[in-house]
């Protein structure tokens, strides 16, 4: 999978302490420190717009997943039926992967446990454990002090409310 373009999504933070977000969106083909560069300078002139202020700015890279064979909504899909896994780095604090859309066939039937023998699930939790090969690294994922994660403590169905109203 290619990297497909950028965004900076920026916070802003009024003075009543709510938030609302802009996005900036970018092309592919340069750098990392390149799209740093951007996004801070972008972050410079809104700043000069702003009665509020610039409270964070996240950037991510899209990522062509058009190639995705089993990319479809199943008929019965729901976003607010989700899978938290919760896992555990080296240093022993917690950390949160919430998917929405969960396929209910994962769940252990009679409770809210997530079958960690199914593949699927059984995928993610080694992806998050292990890290990933890509190139000649592995890639690890770690909590936000980059902390290393190496356990699971629970993989469960949970529901979330979206806030809205349905068709």
């Amino acid at each position: 999978m290619a990297i497909a373009g950028m965004e900076v999504i920026y916070t802003i933070r009024d003075r009543k302490d709510k938030t609302a977000e802009c996005t900036i969106y970018g092309p592919s083909g340069f750098t990392r420190a390149d799209y740093a560069m951007f996004a801070g300078h972008i972050a410079e002139v809104i700043d000069g717009v702003l009665s509020g202020r610039v409270d964070t700015a996240d950037m991510g890279f899209a990522v062509d997943i058009s190639a995705l064979t089993g990319n479809a909504a199943d008929p019965a899909s729901d976003v607010e039926e989700t899978g938290e896994f919760q896992f555990i780095t080296s240093e022993g604090r917690a950390v949160s992967l919430v998917v929405p859309g969960l396929n209910e066939l994962l769940v252990v039937t009679g409770s809210d446990e997530l079958d960690q023998t199914a593949a699927a699930v059984a995928a993610i939790i080694a992806m998050m454990e292990n890290g990933l090969v890509v190139a000649a690294a592995t890639i690890q994922p770690t909590d936000v002090a980059e902390i290393d994660i190496v356990d699971t403590a629970y993989a469960v169905e949970r529901f979330r409310n979206s806030g809205k109203r349905r068709a």
